[in-house]
This record gives C-alpha cells, sequence and structure tokens, in this order.
C-alpha cells in the first residue's frame, strides 16, 4: 500500500485529518475527537467531502473498518494509499478499538447500566470511575491526532 502525504484540514468548524485514499478514489477524513453534550466523547467520525470541499458526501464510522476484517486486513481492502505504515496502522486500530471500549464504559459509569431499562438499581453509577475513563479516552483520542496531524 502507497504511503499517502498526512494533510490536516478544517472543514465545517471542525479539524480533520487525511487518512488515506480508498480505492474508489475519494479521500477519507478522520475528525477530531470532540466533547457532546458534557458528557461524552464523539470520535472516529470519518467524512469523504465533494470536490469542492463544501459539503459532505459522505459520513461513517472508523468502527467500520474493525468490523468483517482485522484490522490492516479490511484498511487494505478499501484503501489504496493511508498516512500511515503498516505498524503504525495497526496502532491506530488498536487505540481505536481501546478509544470504541473506554467509551462504553464511561457511558455505563455516567448512567448506571447499560441503558437497556430505567428501573434497574444503577449499580455501575460511579462519577469518580466515569471522570477517570474520560481523561485516559482523552489522552487516546490525543495520541491519535498526533499520529495523524500533518507537521
Amino acid at each position: 500500500m502507497k504511503n499517502e502525504t498526512k494533510k490536516t484540514i478544517n472543514k465545517f468548524g471542525k479539524t480533520a485529518h487525511l487518512l488515506g485514499i480508498r480505492k474508489d478514489g475519494e479521500k477519507v477524513y478522520l475528525k477530531n475527537a470532540s466533547w457532546n453534550c458534557d458528557w461524552y466523547w464523539g470520535f472516529g467520525y470519518l467524512e469523504v467531502y465533494n470536490k469542492r470541499g463544501n459539503n459532505i458526501n459522505e459520513h461513517y464510522n472508523f468502527d467500520s473498518l474493525l468490523k468483517g476484517g482485522f484490522g490492516l486486513d479490511k484498511i487494505e481492502k478499501e484503501f489504496k494509499s493511508f498516512v500511515l505504515e503498516k505498524k503504525e496502522i495497526w496502532e491506530l486500530c488498536d487505540l481505536m478499538k481501546t478509544f470504541y471500549s473506554l467509551k462504553e464504559v464511561a457511558e455505563i459509569y455516567n448512567r448506571g447500566n447499560s441503558n437497556y431499562t430505567t428501573d434497574s438499581n444503577l449499580i455501575f453509577k460511579n462519577l469518580e470511575l466515569w471522570k477517570k475513563t474520560n481523561k485516559d479516552i482523552k489522552m487516546i483520542a490525543d495520541k491519535i491526532e498526533e499520529m495523524l496531524k500533518s507537521n
């Protein structure tokens, strides 16, 4: 897989980093993490912009690259070039999987359960662990953004 040059852009008030070019020729960008509604992290959003760059043609999630394959395997199927070397792609996949896992844990600590019911006894509600887990998530997002940002 050919390496693409790193590129950081600002679109629609958000910073995004080029991940690579898919086999269909479309450039795919990963948006920076955001702290949403004062209680959870939004991250992993992939976007493809139109040719003029003034609209989003596609919006999907990085976790789709973690399903139906294993890390590099799925990325090599979808991308003809990527901004990271193979070793770094494995690290990115590991960090993203860890992000998704910790995000679920943080949401449980915030709500007290997995939110299937509202009348359970909420035995897992723990705001101190929620805060700590969110700090860990922020550390992961910062590491990923550092890996992808252009100099």
